[in-house]
């Protein structure tokens, strides 16, 4: 399956969507990240416009280079954003001082789960667009998204390779965080982010 032919069916996905919900109920999923800037990208280019509301969270340990461009996009773009802050500034200090990684992924992710929950209860939100993709989330998608949250969530480019994302990016020349260009592929936080290659193969 070529580009092409992927996007035709992500296209497909977000006009079904736009047609059975509630735009004030539903809501897009945006780290700032080069995947779901590329599904913010297409639901703009599909829909001509982003009618959802944008959600962000906002852990406080993002790159500059990360609130700088999310800021650029949300103005560039007309999009409404509704933020998320993950960590209080104690909580901040406290994860600072420990060495184990992996302990901190835990409790940011752990963090981060019941904060959207609560957001999308308290929003009433019935239906969620995400830019996880198959292959670098599918402890994501099996466990935690659909699920947990109890709304319907979409994956419109679910199906799409790391190729695929980067075909898209240079053909529609969509803008991306600058770290990027610096050889990193994953922004998590300034903490434990690093540059690495891909090792997903093209299909």
């Amino acid at each position: 399956m070529n580009l092409q032919e992927r996007l035709l069916l992500s296209r497909l996905l977000i006009k079904d969507t736009a047609s059975k919900y509630d735009p004030k109920q539903t809501n897009i999923l945006w780290s700032g990240g080069k995947d779901s800037t590329v599904l913010l990208h297409l639901i703009r280019k599909t829909l001509h416009k982003v009618p959802f509301h944008v959600v962000r969270v906002d852990t406080g340990i993002d790159f500059p280079e990360v609130y700088q461009f999310v800021e650029r996009i949300t103005k560039e773009w007309n999009l409404t954003l509704d933020t998320i802050q993950l960590l209080s500034p104690q909580e901040k200090k406290d994860i600072a001082s420990v060495k184990d990684e992996e302990e901190v992924r835990k409790y940011i992710r752990i963090k981060r789960d019941g904060a959207v929950k609560k957001f999308i209860k308290e929003s009433r939100i019935t239906a969620s667009f995400s830019g996880i993709r198959w292959y670098e989330n599918f402890h994501n998608i099996q466990h935690f998204w659909g699920e947990y949250l109890g709304i319907n969530m979409v994956y419109p480019i679910l199906h799409w390779t790391h190729n695929d994302i980067m075909e898209y990016t240079r053909l529609y020349k969509v803008p991306r965080v600058s770290l990027y260009e610096e050889g990193y592929t994953h922004l998590d936080s300034m903490w434990f982010s690093y540059a690495k290659k891909t090792t997903e193969k093209k299909i």
